[in-house]
C-alpha cells in the first residue's frame, strides 16, 4: 500500500469514525486510491465548526499527515498537509491540498445549496460519500460563471445529459439560489450562449443573489461581507504561507534539494510554490543599466569582477535592500497571504555578510549586518554544511581557501540566527530532502501551536 493511499484511505475512514457529515465535491473518481494530483474538496454540514475542525485535525494527524498550512475564511478553510511515508518504501513524502466548505456560499454569504437536505444529495463512491454527481457538475458551471464568466467544458459535458426529472430534484437541492435561477443555469448548459452573453448573465447571477440576501436579513448581509473583509486583512497581517531562504556555498546542493522538494511542497500546496534566486527580483539587476542581459539563475562566475569602491558598493547594497523591501511586500506577501503557499529563495540577502564579493561589495561586516537586519526576514534559513574537500570535489570555480572562508562564516551565522537550522549536505539528495521536510513539519506545527 503506497503513503498516498494509506493516507486517503485512513483520513476518510477517521472521518466516519467522528461522525463528521462530509462530501467529496469534485475530482474524486480516484478516491481513495490517489488524489490524482488534485486537491479533495469536501463539503461539509456547518454544523458546530469548532468540534468538527478539531476531528479533521485529529483524522489528519491519525493518518499521519502534518499541516503545514491552514487557512480561514469564513465559510472556507484550507489546508496544506505533508505526510511521511513510515515505512521508508518510495516515495518518501507526498503532499495534499484539502479544502474544507462549510455548506456552499457565493462570497462567504449567500447560501447555494440546502444543506438539510444532505442525505439526498451525496452517494457513495467506493466506500466514499460524494457529491452527487449530477449536482456537482451543476454547482461546478454554475461556480465558474459567476466567479469567472465562463463556461467550463469539464462540467458541460456532464450537465447536458441530465433529464428532466433530475432537474427537478437539482432545483430543489439549490432551492435557496431560486427555482428561476437554477432554470436560468439550465438554460445556458443546453444552449452554451456566447461568451458576451454568459458574463452578462454572470452580472445578473450576481446581482440577484446579493439583493436577495441582503432583502432576507440586511444585518446578517452586511455582518457576512464585513467578516469576509476581515478574514482578507488578518490573512495579510498573519501570513498563513511561509518563507524559506536556503544557503550554502557553491557546489553544496541547494539547487539539487529545490528541485527534490518541489513535486512535493508543490502538491501540498496546490501548486503554491514559488522560487526565486538570491532576491525578490521586482528591480531590475544593476547590470541592466549597462546594457548587460541577465537572467534569473546563479552565476557560474561569481567571483570574476573586482569588489566596487565605498560609494559604489553603499549603493550596490541599498539597492540590494530596495529589492527586498519592496519585492517583499508587492511580490511576496500578496501571494503567502492568499493561501498557504511556499516561497524559496536561494541565496538571501545573507550573502552579503558570507560571499561579499559575489555582490562586488567592499563594506565592512558591521554595515553590512545592518543593511541585512533591515531587509524581511524568512520564516525558516536551511543552512547546507559540508566539509570544504567534498565541496571543491563537486565545483572547483572557488578556491579551497575561499570555500574554507565561507563555511566557517555560514556556521558562526547559524549559531546566531534563532531562525536557522544547519544541516549536513554530505548525505544522499534524499536524505537531505527528508532532513529539510521534517525540519519544515516541525517549524510549521510549533507556528500553529503559538497562534
Amino acid at each position: 500500500m503506497n503513503v498516498e493511499y494509506f493516507f486517503l484511505k485512513f483520513f476518510f475512514k477517521e472521518l466516519e469514525r467522528n461522525k463528521v457529515k462530509y462530501a467529496v465535491l469534485r475530482n474524486y473518481e480516484k478516491l481513495p486510491y490517489s488524489a490524482g494530483g488534485s486537491d479533495i474538496d469536501l463539503l461539509i454540514l456547518p454544523e458546530n465548526k469548532s468540534l468538527i475542525m478539531r476531528k479533521i485535525l485529529s483524522s489528519i494527524s491519525s493518518a499521519g499527515g502534518t499541516v503545514i498550512g491552514s487557512c480561514i475564511w469564513p465559510n472556507f478553510w484550507k489546508l496544506s498537509i505533508l505526510i511521511k511515508n513510515r515505512k521508508n518504501t518510495s516515495p518518501n513524502w507526498v503532499g495534499q491540498e484539502i479544502d474544507i466548505n462549510w455548506g456552499l456560499y457565493y462570497k462567504s454569504v449567500v447560501s447555494l445549496i440546502d444543506t438539510s437536505l444532505f442525505e439526498e444529495w451525496h452517494i457513495f463512491h467506493n466506500g466514499i460519500k460524494v457529491v452527487d454527481p449530477d449536482l456537482a457538475s451543476v454547482i461546478g458551471v454554475f461556480k465558474e460563471v459567476i466567479h469567472n464568466g465562463i463556461l467550463p467544458e469539464r462540467y458541460l459535458k456532464k450537465a447536458k445529459k441530465i433529464d428532466d426529472e433530475k432537474w427537478e430534484k437539482i432545483s430543489k437541492w439549490l432551492a435557496p439560489i431560486g427555482v428561476k435561477m437554477v432554470y436560468e443555469i439550465k438554460d445556458i448548459i443546453e444552449k452554451k450562449p456566447s461568451h458576451l452573453e454568459v458574463k452578462l448573465k454572470a452580472i445578473k447571477f450576481k446581482l440577484s443573489l446579493s439583493i436577495k440576501s441582503f432583502l432576507k436579513s440586511p444585518l446578517k448581509y452586511i455582518f457576512n461581507r464585513a467578516r469576509h473583509l476581515l478574514s482578507k486583512i488578518f490573512r495579510f497581517l498573519n501570513p498563513p504561507g511561509i518563507v524559506i531562504s536556503i544557503l550554502g556555498t557553491d557546489g553544496v546542493g541547494k539547487s539539487t534539494l529545490i528541485s527534490s522538494l518541489r513535486p512535493v511542497l508543490s502538491s501540498a500546496t496546490h501548486r503554491a510554490f514559488y522560487v526565486k534566486h538570491l532576491r525578490p527580483g521586482l528591480l531590475p539587476p544593476l547590470a541592466r543599466f549597462r546594457g548587460v542581459k541577465q537572467s534569473d539563475v546563479p552565476s557560474t562566475n561569481p567571483h570574476g569582477s573586482k569588489p566596487s569602491g565605498f560609494l559604489l558598493s553603499i549603493f550596490r547594497a541599498s539597492y540590494l535592500l530596495f529589492d527586498y523591501i519592496l519585492g517583499y511586500w508587492l511580490i511576496v506577501r500578496p501571494k503567502i497571504s492568499k493561501k498557504p503557499a511556499v516561497f524559496i529563495f536561494d541565496r538571501y540577502i545573507y550573502d552579503m555578510i558570507l560571499d561579499p564579493i559575489r555582490f562586488r561589495i567592499g563594506i565592512p561586516g558591521k554595515i553590512l549586518k545592518w543593511v541585512t537586519y533591515l531587509a524581511p526576514k524568512p520564516d525558516l534559513i536551511i543552512c547546507l554544511d559540508a566539509s570544504p574537500e567534498t565541496i571543491f570535489l563537486r565545483k572547483k570555480e572557488l578556491s579551497k581557501k575561499e570555500i574554507e572562508r565561507q563555511i566557517s562564516a555560514l556556521r558562526e551565522f547559524a549559531k546566531k540566527e534563532n531562525r536557522a537550522v544547519l544541516i549536513s549536505a554530505e548525505d544522499s539528495k534524499e536524505e537531505v530532502c527528508n532532513r529539510v521536510l521534517e525540519i519544515i513539519c516541525k517549524f510549521c506545527l510549533n507556528r500553529i501551536k503559538l497562534k
